[in-house]
């Protein structure tokens, strides 16, 4: 005769396998590397067309000598076929552009950002890889706020890419930053403050 127990068949629940301080490293770089993707010209607003071409090719150095170290398994099978055709018909455009240095510098960008996502994809699982986006994306809309925040505040009007004011007949068409929705936050914000001091007293 079958005997009731309140203790489950399955085995008793055990904390999750605690990862390594190395792997979470690696998750970080993979972050910082797709917000290098996603930002567009941050970068090259920030520090400067060399500066920005000095931290991709430095990042390329970093996730070439991470693959090496790692060698992750890769299932060349499963890449796809035509962004390897794509990059193998840009470079051969080289042959007939009438700006040679522009379009290899354009290809060697491609090469590179082409090389970053193979390795996030090759060293992440996929739930990793959708976690390390969502992280990216954090970081970006979280800076452009603080960054439009910090214009608002201190600038108090329009700034130019490379930190540089505008001269006075400048439209805010052509200024990096008009700081109109942070400017609008801070005014409703202060508002809003002073309506609450207004009624504590």
């Amino acid at each position: 005769m079958a005997v009731l127990s309140k203790h489950p068949v399955s085995a008793p629940p055990s904390a999750p396998v605690r990862e390594k301080t190395r792997h979470i490293l690696l998750r970080a770089w993979c972050i910082f590397v797709l917000f290098l993707a996603l930002s567009g010209t941050f970068t090259v607003n920030a520090v400067g067309a060399a500066g920005a071409g000095a931290v991709t090719v430095l990042s390329a150095v970093v996730s070439i000598t991470l693959w090496l170290s790692i060698r992750p398994p890769v299932n060349w099978r499963r890449v796809p076929w035509f962004v390897m055709a794509y990059l193998v018909w840009a470079g051969l455009s080289m042959l007939w552009s009438h700006w040679l240095g522009t379009s290899a510098l354009t290809w060697l960008l491609l090469v590179i950002t082409t090389f970053q996502g193979l390795f996030v994809a090759a060293v992440l699982t996929w739930r990793e890889v959708v976690r390390a986006i969502g992280s990216a994306l954090k970081w970006c809309l979280g800076l452009s706020l603080l960054f439009e925040l910090a214009v608002a505040l201190f600038v108090r009007g329009p700034l130019r890419p490379n930190s540089s004011y505008p001269p006075r007949s400048t439209t805010r068409s052509c200024s990096g930053v008009a700081a109109t929705c942070s400017t609008a936050v801070a005014s409703r914000a202060s508002s809003a403050t002073r309506t609450r001091w207004r009624q504590c007293a």
